[in-house]
């Protein structure tokens, strides 16, 4: 392969020390001015990515993220294809667990190499320009430091899931530079890794956002910027196995990841193509804007589809494409470095200029982080240039940049405050757009979990208002009724929900659980069902239907979809507890006490798995460590009858029936109807000699619950206790009538009849329970 050689500048030894300072700074410039955001939360869909998502805690998961199987059926979010930043979050999640400030700092990190390779990109276009025709060598420093400092990053790097923006640039922008590279001259073997490096780097960055797929536009248009003819036209020879990846890429998602549901049913879209064509050229007339005057920044800008080309705003922007087009005509021979940084700009907005109209956020800062680039190119050489002339010129450029980058350092550190909680967040964002239907749902999910339903009730309302047609809204205004109490409204919103989305897994869910709650267990079932069919890993529907179908006695099938719960998330506490009920149930007492240890393990202060791991204890014989358990339980939930009610009748079993007795006495004041206690308080007091009160709580039982045969049975024993053989034998007949095999009671009658003296204390019903 014969070099094709183009001009690049030589770097001498002596200039080396200043480059390095140059990127010592810039590097230092950028983790400064977003260093207030690694005390940010995690916010919005961070929650959904981040926290909520038990994939990213396993790195054996991390093979799977490259898999549709993933992304179609358990990724919280469909129609994305990002697997190279889940795999970032998983390896976060294991140096920081789940403190923000670790994600924080990676996106601070990224964004630093980001600035990094911008300085090496314009240094590259600085040789390729040729001799005077770029500036002097302060072009580098000045891009890198306005992209550095540009306040548009602010979305981009404060929301964590927008690293997608930031990995889709970084290994975009190493492909750019070893493609260039490809083209100086040097050994074979050296050009040809340079090549194959680059077409390699468009697969990460791919995979980390569909964006980078006008990188290979991108490369072409350097091409026809700075390379002369013969290597103009092997560059186009090269840049076709960047057609043929994305081909790739684009048949394997197109085949293979399912699209996104629309959340939305009724929002407004552009009607034909001239509307169409109006709200491109609006939109790249607003983003042009947000990258010249970066100021009045929002997560949510409001946006009218435009209806005639006589619109204000689309006037302005058709005036301002138009003087940018002629601009570039006139620049093309004269400034090619300007003439490419244009050209990046407006190639790098084409997946956000509505093209294909993104109805659920038509205008979004995040998508500019890559456009940016060009911008900054352009603004760094535009000054670069005044640097170069003298005098009076070189003083102005030098105040120019001054101030630029300054205001834009000032403007990004503030915006950052903006992202330090969900509630600040939102509450800001809706400030400057009062109409955004989306913040007044977040910011009332957040006074949700708060506990202030009111509140976020109203939230939901304003947003209902705003836009009736949203899926999520009605499904989150939904759990906010659960959570107040008034569980029929739920029900009609969650249905709504479900006839707006019929394939939104979490309405399913949600209304199952109502279902559930009226009794309506077979609807409940179908309806968890469902939503695991759209998501097979969905833990929470996991674990309800396997509540539900351990209400129907299904105990084995339910036990199976504990498991399932367990293997998506193996740090679900609750599944844990769950499964270890259902255990129990099914007689399987040593498992169940290990997922108990687990829950446990999971969640110290769960005082009904302390107060489980008791009975199993207990049944297993270990009263000193059940008695601990119940202990502990009682410490987290003092006001818990059953457990008292337990710890008493293990202190019985140890033969200190004081204690128990105190117990007792502590579950009857909470729950004045609780049968099993006041069985348990009668055996005590008769174990204790105090026969006739004993007698007293038997007959309080058979007051509230005249079947209860435990009672029965037990005011034969104290019968027999006196010697009245004949009423025992009355007692343990109507005991054993009510339960004919009433192990005890069938003991204790045979020993009657055969009035061989006062039946022992054993005789004695002592009752637990879960």
């Amino acid at each position: 392969m014969r070099p094709v050689e183009y001009p690049v500048e030589p770097v001498p030894s002596g200039r080396k020390p200043l480059q390095v300072i140059q990127l010592l700074a810039l590097a230092a410039i950028a983790a400064v001015v977003f260093g207030n955001t690694l005390g940010n939360e995690l916010l919005w869909d961070d929650t959904a990515l981040i926290r909520d998502n038990t994939f990213i805690r396993q790195w054996r998961n991390i093979p799977s993220f490259f898999t549709p199987r993933y992304w179609n059926e358990a990724h919280p979010f469909a129609g994305h294809y990002r697997p190279v930043r889940t795999v970032t979050f998983a390896l976060d999640y294991s140096l920081w667990g789940l403190n923000p400030a670790g994600y924080h700092a990676t996106n601070i990190l990224l964004h630093v190499v980001n600035v990094l390779l911008i300085f090496y990109l314009a240094r590259l276009m600085l040789g390729a320009a040729g001799p005077g025709r770029a500036g002097p060598a302060v072009f580098p420093f000045l891009a890198a430091l306005f992209f550095a400092v540009h306040p548009i990053h602010t979305e981009s790097i404060n929301f964590v899931k927008n690293r997608s923006e930031l990995l889709a640039l970084l290994f975009s922008l190493l492909s750019l530079l070893l493609f260039v590279r490809h083209f100086a001259p040097g050994r074979d073997w050296s050009r040809r890794a340079r090549l194959a490096g680059a077409w390699f780097c468009l697969v990460p960055a791919l995979l980390s956002k569909e964006a980078a797929l006008t990188l290979p536009g991108v490369a072409l248009w350097y091409a026809v910027c700075f390379f002369p003819g013969r290597a103009l036209g092997r560059a186009l020879v090269r840049v076709l196995p960047f057609g043929l990846i994305m081909l790739g890429y684009f048949w394997f998602t197109q085949t293979f990841i399912q699209p996104a549901t629309a959340a939305a049913v009724g929002a407004p879209v552009p009607s034909g193509l001239m509307q169409q064509a109006l709200t491109v050229v609006k939109t790249a007339g607003i983003y042009v804007k947000m990258l010249a005057a970066p100021f009045a920044l929002n997560a949510e800008h409001a946006f009218a589809i435009p209806v005639s080309p006589l619109t204000p705003s689309v006037l302005l922007s058709l005036a301002v494409l138009a003087l940018i087009a002629a601009g570039c005509l006139w620049l093309y021979r004269r400034e090619r470095v300007a003439v490419f940084a244009v050209g990046w700009i407006f190639l790098t907005l084409l997946p956000a200029s509505n093209l294909i109209y993104l109805a659920s956020r038509p205008i979004a800062e995040q998508r500019l982080y890559i456009p940016s680039a060009g911008f900054c190119l352009l603004l760094g050489y535009g000054l670069a240039r005044l640097w170069g002339r003298s005098g009076r010129t070189a003083v102005v450029a030098g105040l120019l940049t001054t101030i630029v980058a300054g205001l834009y350092a000032g403007v990004t550190v503030h915006r950052n405050t903006d992202w330090r909680d969900a509630l600040t967040f939102y509450s800001k964002t809706l400030a400057a757009n009062p109409n955004s239907a989306r913040m007044h749902c977040n910011l009332g999910y957040k006074l949700c979990e708060r506990g202030d339903y009111e509140a976020s009730l109203k939230q939901y309302w304003t947003a209902l208002r705003l836009e009736p047609y949203h899926a999520i809204l009605y499904n989150q205004l939904g759990t906010t009724l659960v959570k107040a109490g008034r569980l029929e409204e739920a029900t009609f919103y969650y249905e709504t929900a479900l006839r707006l989305n019929p394939y939104y897994p979490e309405a399913h869910n949600n209304l199952g659980a109502e279902l559930m709650q009226a009794g309506r267990v077979t609807e409940a079932i179908a309806h968890y069902r469902e939503s695991l069919r759209l998501r097979p890993y969905y833990s929470k529907a996991h674990v309800n239907l396997a509540l539900a179908l351990s209400a129907l006695g299904r105990s084995e099938e339910a036990i199976g979809h504990f498991k399932k719960a367990i293997s998506v998330d193996p740090d679900y506490a609750e599944a844990h507890f769950n499964l270890g009920v259902a255990l129990v149930e099914a007689g399987r007492l040593d498992e169940a006490a290990d997922h108990y240890r687990i829950a446990l393990r999971l969640d110290p202060d769960c005082a009904k798995a302390h107060n489980n791991l008791g009975v199993v204890l207990a049944v297993d014989g270990q009263l000193k460590a059940a008695v601990f358990h119940y202990r502990t339980a009682l410490r987290l939930e003092p006001d818990c009858a059953q457990t008292h009610n337990n710890l008493g009748a293990a202190l019985v079993r140890m033969g200190r029936h004081e204690e128990a007795i105190t117990h007792y006495f502590t579950a009857l004041r909470l729950d004045t109807k609780f049968v099993q206690a006041m069985n348990n308080l009668g055996m005590a007091l008769v174990e204790t000699g105090h026969v006739e009160e004993g007698i007293g709580y038997y007959r309080s039982v058979l007051k509230i619950m005249p079947d209860n045969a435990d009672a029965y049975c037990n005011l034969g024993v104290a019968a027999m206790i006196q010697g009245r053989y004949d009423q025992a034998n009355e007692f343990f007949r109507r005991s054993l009538a009510i339960d004919p095999d009433h192990p005890r009671a069938t003991a204790a009658y045979q020993e009657s009849l055969g009035r061989m003296g006062p039946a022992p204390v054993s005789g004695l019903t002592n009752v637990g329970g879960k």
